[in-house]
């Protein structure tokens, strides 16, 4: 966790990419720490193991993710 505030000499692009998705990283570690990762925020249902396995900072369901999009 610690590593996610270190940013040393990294390049501009790196930065970015690491302040824009630091925040969901930090938004997952704190659910496992509720005991509520895999659970959408947004309606509280299941996260499908396949997502968490490919984006594991998610915490929206698919479903959700994809209405938030459209709004």
């Amino acid at each position: 966790r610690e590593q996610l505030d270190e940013r040393g000499d990294l390049p501009p692009y790196q930065r970015y990419k690491i302040g824009t998705v630091s925040p969901y990283l930090r938004r997952a570690l704190a659910k496992m720490d509720e005991g509520s990762y895999g659970a959408c925020d947004r309606c509280g249902g299941e996260i499908a193991h396949a997502r968490l396995l490919l984006i594991p900072a998610a915490v929206q369901c698919a479903g959700c993710g994809h209405t938030k999009k459209k709004e």
